[in-house]
């Protein structure tokens, strides 16, 4: 009785919530449709003081409501109205928002990898000229990784295959596990088999297969060839299995295999990633225990890789194992909310704006040999007038501790942005400061990380043409640096997904195998061309969307599996999560694991993917649930998937391994096994303290010719040339995309291109640098015939190269990388140098005395360097002035020279 009750107050509140939505005119218009799908399957969850229907109100309803939405919900107009629409709103903000991100990439005038490739194409099928140079230079293609081809690399690699004599393909299809960002391995086996058909215009192919692992010992290759021939029983078995080659034979019998699970499936299906997370991490800390050896030694903590399916798992796997003492990296962290971190942080902003005072309140409550670490707060509280308390934080820079770091403030500008980190670390101590810490190794890869950061920070801003500053730096700092994924530290074992092993190996590789999960069908599918046409694999290849509307509902479920593209689109997730596990159990070079988290397997990915039946185990006698129970003889029996008939079909293949059953419900650390930490190398070496406080600074390893300062350098600078009159009034803001434009314009080969595409060249310049409201594509086009009619005229014969790379080391061993904008080079060989300034006011010599000079005399002295020539001239063209500047030096900029 009070089960009926509890579901009238169920149903009652679901019948309230449907008056809520409903409206005078249309009673059921607003009503979703995630509600008629629960009607239909009577499926009402439990509210607050009720009960989900039971027995009884289930047969009712079933026979009533249900029975009636059922039959018509899925034909009815209005819902496919609604999913039209949803399909059209999708499709268009797609197009919409791919032409916003063209436009926008034009603006900036860059492009993405996907860009490359679409133009490398084009110009493949399209350009005789360059059909013809490849035909002429090459004779041989070789693809290696071919498997990870996307569809459109393949087509690129079909077309270069027409242009030379022979082409090799190296791929392992069951190796291709990258579908999910654009890989298509059906579209490789298709390419393949019509290769070796000879059906394509390129003739037939021979396939070779090695069949000897160079990477495994006897142990993980059996396991890898036992399970694998198997579950890859499509293919011929000599295609999969896999030898030892003699050369190794003598390290064939290093190694051992081992399946973990837990004792218990206590929480079931919910519960199964974190008792897989807690399997790995009792079984780590128990196979140390156990000192299992290599070729040179004993198992070491960073010999051991965890292998995952997703980073979520990771991170889970990555917390138990440190929750057991074991160090341990791979999952996302905030680097800053170390105390390293926080060092850095604060030493940044500290030199970025030297009266940053919560900066510096920072690092004096980090630096105990601050003479105000304890002090600070009182002191500064004691002082009543407003101002004086304001200024009292910069008393705290005169202090020993702070002193290397505020010579670095006066100077930060100067140096790139790994150029400011690494001085703030060695100026704060910290090398030394982190010997006497905690984990002193798993610092020391922080510090590297946030050095990483700051170099990755400065090659995007170098490609986007934006400023690097220490600022910048520090904003980019604040946001990349909180998640970032550290797969790198001494002695500590590395958890990583799958998919980033690719390619790589260990000593001790543990895969985690877990539990299979029902997503729904995949939305966006490709449905491929109805006859293959492998010189043209993109042909006649389409997208179906399919939106991910009322997934829980079984009926949809049922209509959708019978598409075709539904279909198969399901068997390849089923196949890549095949080849996935492959390439994971395929890691190892001695001990392979692999772990799950039901004690017999049950629902996991492979066996799902491929045959419930595939892996089966008994589990050890479990005598005491609080211990582990080891079986040394165990046995994995694996299906028998090759048999030639079907009467048979309860044949496997038993491998032995030893099978270890973890308990987990000891305490929240599992049985409270905890590794012992090894004394810290780092800990013990002799790093020398930072810098003493009265020793000069160091000037940095590198420099840029733009950032040297003209002071003190004496020039005559005077008018050259006077090319017309000026094509601008006054700058403006943002006068840097003009002057980009202009010299992109000035880095074409000018004096060999048509009128038709200067003009078009111009336009397209001034649109990808959104200069169009400043300057006109006329205007472009004035500025280059003026300045090539005044090389014309003053100096008959000469060759003009723009945009030459120029590296230069200067007496201090700096290292100067750049760009000249110009060289003439003269018939005698001597060279004119030229910088183009887009300067447009009404004091060019001055301008250039106070800003160019130094820039000027570094491009003159390494031109020199790499000519062995002294510079005839220097000259700064000012296209915008309608002038043309000579700089000549009072000294000399190198040897034997008096030109800038």
């Amino acid at each position: 009785m009070s089960n009926v009750e509890g579901s009238l107050i169920t149903l009652d509140r679901f019948l309230r919530d449907l008056d809520a939505h409903a409206e005078e005119d249309d009673p059921f218009a607003r009503i979703p449709w995630s509600n008629w799908a629960k009607v239909a399957e009577t499926n009402y969850s439990a509210v607050p003081g009720g009960k989900k229907p039971g027995k009884v109100p289930q047969e009712l309803l079933e026979n009533s409501s249900a029975a009636i939405v059922s039959e018509h919900l899925l034909s009815n107009s209005a819902f496919h109205d609604n999913i039209g629409a949803l399909v059209t709103v999708v499709i268009e903000t797609a197009i919409a928002s791919l032409g916003a991100y063209e436009e926008q990439k034009n603006r900036l005038g860059v492009m993405d990898f996907v860009d490359q490739e679409i133009r490398a194409l084009d110009l493949l099928r399209t350009n005789a000229r360059v059909r013809a140079s490849i035909a002429s230079r090459y004779r041989l293609l070789a693809v290696d990784e071919f498997q990870d081809s996307s569809p459109i690399q393949l087509a690129i690699f079909m077309e270069l295959a027409e242009l030379v004599d022979e082409v090799i393909w190296v791929g392992d299809r069951k190796q291709a596990i990258y579908g999910f960002r654009g890989a298509d391995p059906e579209l490789m086996n298709e390419v393949f088999a019509a290769l070796i058909d000879g059906t394509t215009v390129l003739g037939s192919a021979t396939s070779e297969n090695p069949g000897a692992s160079w990477r495994s010992t006897e142990a993980p290759l059996e396991l890898s060839n036992a399970l694998f021939s198997q579950v890859f029983s499509d293919q011929k078995e000599d295609e999969v299995i896999l030898s030892i080659p003699p050369q190794r034979e003598h390290l064939r019998s290093i190694g051992s295999r081992e399946l973990w699970v837990p004792n218990t499936d206590k929480g079931k299906d919910n519960a199964s990633n974190s008792r897989i997370a807690k399997v790995i991490a009792e079984g780590v800390a128990d196979f140390l225990k156990r000192s299992p050896q290599l070729p040179d030694g004993e198992v070491s903590q960073g010999d051991i890789a965890v292998l995952m399916r997703t980073n979520s798992q990771v991170a889970s796997v990555v917390n138990e194992l440190r929750a057991r003492g074991i160090r341990a990296v791979g999952s996302t962290s905030d680097l800053l909310s170390t105390r390293e971190g926080q060092f850095v942080a604060a030493g940044l902003a500290a030199v970025v704006d030297p009266d940053d005072s919560v900066a510096l309140a920072e690092l004096v409550t980090l630096m105990p040999d601050h003479h105000s670490h304890h002090t600070w707060f009182d002191d500064t509280a004691r002082i009543t007038d407003k101002e004086e308390r304001r200024a009292h934080p910069q008393e705290w820079w005169n202090d020993a501790a702070l002193i290397a770091l505020s010579e670095l403030a006066v100077n930060a500008a100067h140096h790139s942005s790994v150029e400011v980190l690494l001085p703030i670390i060695d100026a704060l101590d910290l090398p030394q400061r982190i010997k006497a810490w905690t984990n002193p190794e798993a610092r020391l890869a922080t510090l590297d990380a946030l050095c990483q950061i700051a170099g990755e920070y400065e090659d995007a801003a170098k490609q986007t043409r934006l400023p690097v500053t220490p600022a910048g730096l520090l904003d980019h700092l604040s946001e990349a640096a909180t998640a970032y994924e550290q797969t790198s530290a001494h002695d500590a074992v590395l958890v990583t997904t799958i998919h980033q092993s690719k390619g790589l190996q260990w000593p001790v590789v543990i895969v985690g195998i877990p539990m299979a999960k029902d997503y729904g069908h995949r939305e966006v599918n490709v449905e491929k061309a109805p006859v293959f046409d492998a010189r043209h694999p993109l042909a006649n290849r389409s997208l179906r969307y399919l939106p991910g509307v009322l997934k829980d509902y079984s009926p949809l479920k049922e209509r959708l599996g019978e598409l075709n593209v539904v279909r198969h689109a399901g068997e390849a997730e089923e196949r890549e999560t095949a080849r996935l596990i492959y390439v994971a159990l395929t890691r190892a070079e001695c001990h392979s694991i692999m772990a799950f988290g039901d004690p017999t397997g049950r629902r996991n990915v492979l066996s799902s993917a491929i045959d419930d039946g595939l892996l089966k185990w008994d589990l050890p006698q479990i005598a005491d649930g609080s211990l582990r129970a080891v079986d040394q003889s165990g046995s994995l029996q694996i299906a028998d998937r090759r048999q030639s008939t079907g009467n048979d079909t309860g044949s496997s293949r038993d491998l032995p391994i030893r099978i270890i059953a973890f308990p987990l419900d000891a305490d929240d650390t599992g049985t409270g096994v905890h590794v012992p930490v090894a004394p810290s190398f780092y800990a013990s070496t002799d790093i020398p303290t930072g810098r003493p406080t009265n020793a000069s600074p160091r000037p940095p390893a590198r420099f840029t010719a733009s950032g040297v300062d003209s002071e003190g350098i004496d020039a005559e600078v005077t008018i050259l040339a006077d090319l017309g009159e000026p094509l601008v009034e006054k700058g403006g803001k943002d006068w840097d995309r003009i002057g980009d434009a202009v010299h992109a314009y000035l880095g074409l080969p000018l004096a060999v291109l048509p009128a038709e595409a200067l003009h078009s060249a111009a336009k397209r310049i001034l649109s990808r640098w959104d200069a169009e409201g400043v300057l006109s594509a006329e205007m472009l086009i004035e500025v280059g015939r003026r300045w090539t009619e005044w090389i014309d005229t003053t100096f008959p014969g000469a060759e003009v190269v723009t945009e030459s790379p120029i590296a230069w080391r200067n007496d201090a061993g700096q290292v100067m990388e750049g760009w000249i904008d110009a060289r003439i080079v003269l018939p005698t060989g001597e060279h004119v140098l030229v910088d183009h300034k887009s300067y447009p006011g009404a004091d060019p010599i001055g301008h250039i005395r106070e800003n160019y000079l130094g820039q000027l005399r570094v491009y003159g002295q390494s031109l020199e360097s790499a000519t062995g020539r002294v510079t005839a001239q220097t000259v700064v063209h000012l296209p915008l002035l309608g002038k043309v500047v000579a700089v000549l030096a009072a000294e000399p900029a190198g040897q034997n020279s008096n030109h800038m």
